[in-house]
């Protein structure tokens, strides 16, 4: 975000958020049930020139305040006969409302509390679990390590906004590389 709106190339910013539903849901889902279970949260959008230059904290009280959203009411109402069509509500809003504008568009998806480093397929447990491709634009996968309490990050963004992000001295003050 920080990228874009430095080169001034958008006026709004919206972000998204894959939220894992299965610990949310009463009764809980049983662990040995595979199949994803998610729905996709979607920020308003937020105009660049009224945040104060704050677009982050802005959007971060946004996808907060979506997050909480997927509380047990609306769970509830996945399960009932419209369910499906309550499920994506998010994923149509965002097709309809931001794809054909210019709209910066960022997408998240924490994968921290999977239990990716406890499967076993007969060779052992993962030593190193990662993401293969990130086939969307502006997305960040946040994936849990194996050796301590450490998440790493998969980022997906173009080349010249890869550059710059690399170098963001804010976002730095956060890595330690192990």
């Amino acid at each position: 975000m920080k990228t874009k709106r430095d080169k001034g190339a958008i006026t709004v910013s919206v972000s998204t958020h894959a939220v894992n539903v299965r610990g949310r849901m009463r009764p809980l889902v049983p662990e040995s049930y595979f199949g994803n279970l998610w729905v996709a949260t979607i920020t308003k959008g937020v105009m660049i020139r009224e945040c104060n230059g704050d677009i982050q904290g802005v959007l971060e009280n946004q996808l907060r305040n979506a997050i909480k959203a997927i509380d047990s009411d609306f769970i509830e109402e996945l399960k009932g006969p419209d369910g499906s069509i309550k499920a994506h509500e998010g994923m149509k809003s965002m097709a309809e409302n931001y794809l054909d504008n210019d709209i910066h568009l960022c997408h998240f998806s924490s994968w921290g509390r999977f239990p990716f480093y406890e499967a076993d397929f007969g060779w052992g447990k993962p030593i190193w679990v990662s993401v293969c491709t990130i086939p969307v634009k502006n997305c960040a996968f946040f994936i849990g390590r194996r050796w301590d309490d450490g998440m790493e990050v998969w980022v997906n963004v173009e080349a010249d906004e890869m550059a710059e992000f690399e170098q963001d001295q804010e976002l730095l003050s956060f890595v330690s590389i192990p």
